[in-house]
């Protein structure tokens, strides 16, 4: 094997004018397939990174006031002053429903709810700037959070319930924020204690956890003057009873059981179908850049199928005298596969320069802040590799196999 490269090597070298072509397109091939690859790994880390909840049996409750002008309004009084008292009904009627194991408001911070309140705060000398997540204590139940100091979700729950706060792990860099646990945070509402730290909470999966919107504070939903719109209702449905549920509550919303004054429940969701359709819109934006990676790669097939056609045909007559000295087909189709695995790697080398600069200059995308870890570039210039390698072993297998075939004799009287 070593005499094959050896003798293969030496070959390309006395074909150096003519291999130039072939190496110049390699190299700028291998340099833009960088980039894609690059962009969809991280899109594949951003999709891994764990949500920090679980959405499984969950469920988001639409909640409704009835208007002056519509015939099932209440007269009697409903103002500003009791819309907390009738909301806290409201979730009571839903949380002593036999299949609800957990039911709790939050404000704008429910899982695949866009919405984002972020603000400055200062936690002893340290300022950042980070989300408000307004919940309720059952929330940390609802959606199992995890904790990252130990606690449990009940002394989550506790600490939410006597105003104390909960920082995601990620808040500041490093492990720097298990140091602020038991500090007291400064807000615009005075100062909380930090009882511990939670699992970073994305929003949705297409968001890192470098993104501000997956910093966050946790606080528990204070009365106050909070608009029904801005409120998220969730239910945890028990393992097994989701069918259950939903025919009793889609019977009670239709019938306008689920009614506490004004308000009422005027429709329900799983967490899993907001998931698909966001997911499904995910996948509608990346369609044109995953078909453009793809057109790119048919083209390079192309390419090279014809590249390594055409210098299998010019080389029949070698070819011939090989297998009229002995050469098996195995032995003509490892030596043409050999010679551009080597043409592949003398071409990709000079590209690792040309794609570590790239991603030192932030062409590449940005993941975790950063477009250069040494990790992530190292695994993507190997799936490039892999990739193009691929690529030209099956375009070269066509002309190879039909070099393969070839009968010495009838080249040779041809030549």
């Amino acid at each position: 094997m070593k005499q094959i490269y050896r003798y293969l090597i030496t070959q390309i070298w006395n074909e150096r004018r003519s291999n130039i072509a072939l190496l110049l397109e390699l190299f700028i091939i291998a340099c833009i397939m960088f980039i894609i690859v690059d962009a969809g790994w991280c899109m594949h880390l951003l999709y891994s990174e764990p949500m920090g909840s679980d959405i499984s049996h969950c469920y988001q409750l639409e909640t409704k006031f009835f208007g002056e002008d519509s015939p099932y309004y209440d007269t009697s009084p409903d103002g500003e002053s009791v819309k907390y008292e009738t909301r806290m009904n409201l979730l009571e009627m839903v949380r002593n429903d036999e299949n609800v194991e957990y039911a709790a408001y939050s404000m704008g911070c429910a899982p695949y709810n866009l919405s984002a309140m972020i603000s400055g705060y200062a936690i002893d000398s340290t300022f950042v700037s980070a989300r408000l997540v307004v919940c309720q204590p059952d929330f940390v139940h609802l959606f199992r959070l995890q904790s990252q100091n130990g606690m449990t979700a009940q002394q989550m729950a506790d600490a939410l319930e006597k105003n104390e706060v909960l920082i995601s792990s990620n808040l500041v860099e490093g492990d720097s924020a298990r140091y602020l646990v038991g500090k007291m945070l400064s807000a615009w509402d005075g100062k909380h204690r930090v009882a511990g730290l939670v699992q970073p909470l994305k929003r949705i999966e297409r968001e890192g956890l470098d993104n501000e919107c997956s910093k966050a504070y946790i606080f528990r939903l204070e009365r106050g003057d909070i608009e029904n719109g801005w409120l998220d209702f969730s239910v945890r449905v028990k393992a097994g009873r989701d069918r259950q549920f939903e025919e009793r509550i889609r019977r009670q919303i239709k019938d306008r059981e689920l009614r506490v004054g004004n308000l009422f429940v005027s429709g329900v969701k799983r967490y899993e179908t907001l998931r698909e359709e966001i997911m499904a819109q995910d996948r509608t934006t990346l369609q044109m850049p995953l078909m453009i990676g793809g057109f790119l790669l048919f083209n390079v097939f192309l390419g090279l199928l014809g590249t390594f056609w055409f210098r299998t045909q010019q080389r029949f007559p070698e070819i011939g005298l090989q297998k009229a000295m002995g050469a098996t087909r195995s032995d003509v189709a490892l030596r043409l596969m050999c010679e551009a695995v080597i043409l592949l790697s003398i071409a990709f080398l000079p590209s690792i320069l040309i794609d570590y600069n790239l991603a030192v200059r932030g062409v590449t995308r940005l993941y975790n802040g950063l477009t250069f870890e040494g990790g992530r570039f190292c695994i993507t210039l190997g799936l490039t590799y892999l990739i193009l390698l691929v690529v030209i072993l099956v375009g070269i297998w066509f002309p190879t196999r039909q070099a393969a075939r070839t009968n010495p004799i009838d080249v040779l009287r041809n030549e």
